[in-house]
């Protein structure tokens, strides 16, 4: 790779590397490398903290000691997820990458609020394999959202189903007072759980907290009513900061 590529870094390009001419092979059943020593390649390590501690926050893409590339992804134990770094190779850029055939799924509430039909739920920042409501205004984990619960819970601690595929047409909780139409951005409002629209005014995320879309307006469904419902296809995949 030339060392003008932004995502190189000193000690990695040709002009300081120890060159080979073929393939690297194992001459036994013992492996040849760890992927903890291997710049950008995937990590599996044991929770958030450890996924944190993989040098690299807060340095240049071109630092000696950055381990990180834009893309790489990373496997947490903890909570079951793979995430990838996207949009830059800090802490807050590891967004949730996690792959699923089936679109249901069920996890503990770690929610002390009533969680309603509809409502954006995220990973609890707490507790692993639970959710909770899912807000730009509380910690960072909670900016980004993970599923769409399908029915309402009002326990902690109990068992609420929420959908997780993306791309698939699910039902999701909007802030009150919007003038709807049909293929608008939803994006993570600042009332726990619930949508709101670019631009709109209404509950939008505040300069420097994350804009997460999460889906696009197939149909008005419910929306005026005490449940406040759209139809959205959903889309956890773009995430900014608000400037």
């Amino acid at each position: 790779m030339p060392r003008g590529d932004p995502f190189d870094t000193p000690g990695f390009d040709i002009g300081s590397d120890v060159l080979v001419s073929a393939t690297v092979g194992a001459g036994s059943t013992l492996p040849v490398a760890r992927t903890a020593g291997i710049k950008g390649s995937h990590k599996n390590v044991l929770d958030l903290t450890a996924r944190n501690a993989i040098p690299g926050d807060g340095l240049a893409r071109d630092a000696a000691t950055q381990f990180r590339q834009e893309g790489m992804t990373c496997f947490v134990q903890s909570t079951q997820r793979v995430y990838r770094l996207i949009g830059g190779v800090d802490n807050a850029d590891w967004l949730d990458d996690t792959q699923s055939t089936v679109g249901t799924k069920t996890r503990n509430s770690d929610d002390t609020g009533t969680v309603e039909v509809g409502s954006i739920l995220a990973q609890s920042p707490t507790t692993a394999l639970r959710v909770q409501r899912s807000s730009p205004a509380a910690n960072d984990a909670l900016s980004r959202p993970v599923g769409i619960s399908t029915v309402q819970q009002v326990t902690q601690g109990n068992p609420v189903a929420l959908q997780t595929v993306a791309g698939e047409s699910v039902a999701i909780r909007l802030v009150a007072g919007l003038t709807l139409a049909l293929g608008e951005e939803v994006v993570l409002a600042t009332v726990l759980g619930e949508g709101t629209i670019p631009g709109s005014g209404i509950s939008e995320p505040t300069i420097g907290q994350q804009i997460q879309r999460v889906g696009i307006i197939l149909d008005a469904l419910t929306y005026g009513g005490a449940d406040r419902l759209v139809l959205c296809q959903v889309d956890f995949g773009h995430r900014r900061t608000a400037s």
